[in-house]
């Protein structure tokens, strides 16, 4: 009650102003140009039971402005939204500011550039239809001349309870589309209202129906893992033999390759390897050696020889060359004795020489021809060496 008492002298003062600015001879009143203001109104979200504040504000380039008032009645659904009053902010004073009505009015004696009006509401419920608040009839004087008026609207958005909303509808499958519609329990606002595509079929693994055998193929499938339906069918291929140790079936020779017999221990089905030839066994008697080689043409100096050797059992032959004998060593020449001196010469420098207590000449030659003599003994013993291996060879 305060502020009405104090808003209704200054609004009489100013509607008698008002009046005389308009009167007869007030040329230069009714050429003054309105204020350029500009206004803006703000969007709010809210839940239900939330006191909102829908701020409009205002500002303008000069420091001029005198009052102002709009009208909030009729511009809201009461049902929905519950009017709380108006606060000002941005330096104006809220003790010129009236409320008469749900409307509001603001004059100052001193002029003012801006502010902001907070309309206040709190929120009853949710609604099914788009809620929306208007300011209507908003002027604003400089104490000459008032702006035109406008309508400024503010969109509410009213969150559905989640705890309340419904749903109904068929749910999709793999093959067939679904359909879901959410509506709130509150206003019954339809929340959401859309089909479901079709799931489509969701492969899981392949799973074995028959197990392969050796003498069967198997079988796999591969089925929905939502539905179980049969997406994929495939055979498998034909399991390993599980053959036997086997048996020698026919045995290898030196001739001929044996053969070893394999058989299925579940199908019976059989298969069979080579086995290699046996080594052959060679005939040994005193004219060969002991691996069985006979010498047919003996080797000399000049030219190779050959040897043979026969298997015992297939009677198969094996020939191979025996390398050239190595040359005989020739003998060393005869050192030709000197003539010995008529007298003995004693050494130099009171020094005597002596072999087993007798004097040695220097052209003694004694030495030299025990050296020849074993030389000569050595060839004889190698000559006669390879005479008796030849007698041996050839006979």
């Amino acid at each position: 009650m305060k502020s009405k008492k104090q808003w209704l002298p200054l609004f009489g003062a100013a509607v008698m102003a008002a009046t005389l600015m308009v009167l007869p001879g007030a040329k230069e009143a009714k050429a003054a140009a309105a204020p350029e203001v500009s206004v803006s109104i703000g969007n709010v979200t809210a839940e239900i039971g939330d006191e909102i504040t829908i701020p409009l504000t205002f500002s303008s380039a000069e420091n001029n402005l005198r009052g102002f008032n709009g009208v909030n009645t009729g511009g809201y659904d009461s049902t929905i939204l519950e009017y709380q009053g108006t606060t000002l902010d941005g330096g104006l004073n809220n003790d010129n500011l009236s409320t008469a009505g749900g409307n509001f009015a603001y004059m100052s004696l001193g002029g003012f550039s801006s502010g902001t009006v907070n309309i206040k509401f709190k929120v009853l419920k949710c609604s099914a239809d788009p809620v929306s608040f208007t300011v209507s009839g908003l002027k604003f004087t400089d104490g000459t001349t008032t702006t035109a008026p406008k309508a400024l609207t503010s969109a509410i958005t009213i969150n559905h309870p989640a705890d309340q909303q419904n749903t109904e509808g068929t749910d999709a499958t793999c093959t067939t589309a679904g359909h879901k519609k959410v509506t709130c329990g509150v206003c019954g606002a339809v929340i959401s209202d859309e089909d479901i595509p079709a799931l489509g079929h969701d492969e899981g693994t392949w799973t074995v129906t028959k197990e392969s055998t050796c003498k069967e193929k198997g079988t796999r499938e591969l089925r929905c893992t939502r539905d179980q339906a049969l997406l994929k069918t495939e055979e498998l291929p034909l399991a390993e033999h599980s053959w036997d140790d086997g048996r020698e079936a026919k045995p290898a020779t030196c001739s001929a390759e044996g053969e070893k017999l394999y058989t299925c221990k579940v199908c019976n089905e059989t298969k069979t390897e080579k086995i290699a030839r046996a080594a052959h066994s060679w005939t040994v008697s005193e004219e060969t050696d002991q691996d069985g080689w006979k010498v047919i043409t003996a080797a000399t100096e000049e030219k190779e020889g050959s040897k043979e050797r026969v298997c015992s059992v297939c009677s198969e032959k094996e020939t191979a060359v025996i390398e050239k004998l190595a040359a005989k060593p020739t003998a060393a020449p005869t050192a030709k004795p000197t003539a010995k001196p008529t007298t003995a010469e004693k050494p130099s420098g009171g020094a005597s020489a002596a072999n087993n207590g007798k004097a040695v000449n220097t052209g003694d030659t004694t030495e030299t021809v025990g050296y020849v003599v074993l030389i000569l003994a050595a060839a004889c013993g190698i000559a006669g060496a390879i005479a008796m291996k030849r007698r041996k060879v050839n006979h």
